[in-house]
């Protein structure tokens, strides 16, 4: 480890590696992949997803072009379609529907603190949010 925090590199032997590749996987998917997964889910069952499900998808795609048969998949959903608009009008046309709890947060004044660089005071910020 002490090569580690000189290096900022992590070197792990052959078998290790092998090893690990041996159960995980790892995948990436970039902005045309992306929409590509959210028109795919929407074509398939008309449900919209974010752009981070969309990644998800992706990885599972890519997953079952590779393994047959595909063992089972889950994906967390990690945000509302709605917090990317854009993204989503450009896989598949239109921007998803605003939930109406979001419309009634954008009409809310903003409330904004700045507070110093100093981990005790924000510590005392959050605890004195957190008591009311």
């Amino acid at each position: 480890m002490s090569d580690f925090a000189r290096t900022r590199k992590l070197a792990l032997p052959a078998p290790v590696l092998a090893e690990l590749r041996s159960r995980y996987s790892a995948f990436a998917s970039d902005d045309t992949e992306t929409r590509a997964a959210i028109a795919a889910v929407h074509k398939e069952n008309s449900r919209i997803i974010d752009p981070h499900t969309a990644v998800g998808v992706a990885a599972a795609m890519k997953m079952a072009a590779i393994e047959k048969p595909l063992s089972p998949v889950v994906i967390l959903s990690t945000a509302h379609p709605a917090k990317f608009p854009q993204a989503v009008r450009e896989a598949i046309g239109t921007p998803p529907p605003e939930p109406k709890r979001l419309s009634g947060l954008k009409k809310l004044p903003e409330r904004l603190e700045v507070l110093a660089n100093d981990p005790a005071l924000i510590k005392q910020f959050i605890f004195s949010r957190l008591t009311g």
